[in-house]
C-alpha cells in the first residue's frame, strides 16, 4: 500500500511489509506533522520475514478541512524516496 486515510473513527493503520534481504531491518520515519506516527510490529524484520508497518495518527486539535501529507519510510537500503513514500490523508 502506498497511502493511508484517516477519518474521525480511524486512528490507526497497517500496511504489511516483508524483508526480502538478507540482513535484519528496522524502518523509521519523521513525519514533517504532528500527531502522526510510525512503528513496526516487530521492531527489527528479520531477513525473509514479514511484519506490519503501523501508521497512527492523534488528533492536534479540531481539522477544519482534509489534510494530505507523506512520510518518507527509512531503513530500506538504496531504494529511491519516492518508492519509500506513504501518502497520508486526514479526513475532517
Amino acid at each position: 500500500r502506498e497511502s493511508v486515510t484517516f477519518d474521525r473513527e480511524t486512528r490507526s493503520e497497517r500496511i504489511a511489509v516483508a524483508n526480502v534481504g538478507d540482513r535484519p531491518i528496522a524502518l523509521s520515519a519523521q513525519p514533517t506533522m504532528g500527531g502522526i506516527t510510525l512503528r513496526t510490529e516487530p521492531e527489527v524484520i528479520a531477513p525473509n520475514a514479514e511484519g506490519d508497518i503501523i501508521i497512527s495518527y492523534a488528533p492536534q486539535g479540531d481539522v477544519m478541512q482534509d489534510i494530505e501529507t507523506a512520510i518518507i519510510v527509512e531503513g530500506r537500503g538504496t531504494i529511491r524516496p519516492s518508492e519509500r513514500m506513504i501518502k497520508i490523508t486526514i479526513k475532517r
